[in-house]
């Protein structure tokens, strides 16, 4: 099994109220990745709201994807604001690739790794220009999502294996 990472490089369809350290484009500023996020930008999500962000595409040798995991580091609300899931699409957004992967947050910046199964297509198609959507809740305050990235497990294609034969030499006269 390959592994390989998917980062945020585009904005998909948002809902609700959401702003950004810099931007729009929003998925500036959790596009680093959660190995060395940078908590000076994040996206902030001031109402029930829904972030979509396009991901990078799979590796070129990508058959079938065999396991996910979303990594986000989020910080809610004292207040009440928080972000609470994250699932992937297929590029048209609505079309789901896996099941909402529920987020139990913290008021201090925390990095999580979720888990969820896969319950759509697993072909290198349906996960070219996958989104990811990440929602928030509550009446008041503001969440923030400081960086966001997607770990994929994978089968590779083409993945012939190499067959060797040989005979063996006898050994005459020694």
């Amino acid at each position: 099994m390959a592994t390989s990472t998917l980062y945020p490089n585009g904005d998909g369809t948002h809902t609700g109220t959401i702003g950004g350290t810099a931007g729009p484009p929003y998925y500036t500023n959790v596009d680093e990745g959660t190995v060395s996020p940078d908590d000076a930008d994040a996206v902030i999500f001031s109402s029930a709201a829904t972030f979509a962000c396009d991901l990078t595409n799979t590796p070129a040798d990508t058959d079938t994807v065999t396991a996910v995991a979303i990594k986000v580091r989020t910080a809610d609300s004292s207040k009440g604001r928080a972000i609470t899931s994250a699932r992937i699409y297929q590029s048209d957004q609505t079309t789901a690739l896996t099941a909402s992967a529920t987020i139990t947050g913290s008021t201090t910046a925390t990095t999580y790794t979720l888990n969820p199964s896969i319950t759509g297509a697993t072909t290198k198609t349906a996960w070219d220009g996958a989104r990811l959507l990440i929602t928030a809740t509550g009446s008041s305050g503001s969440a923030n999502l400081y960086a966001v990235q997607v770990d994929i497990t994978y089968t590779a294609a083409g993945g012939a294996t190499a067959q060797f034969s040989f005979t063996p030499a006898i050994m005459m006269g020694f």
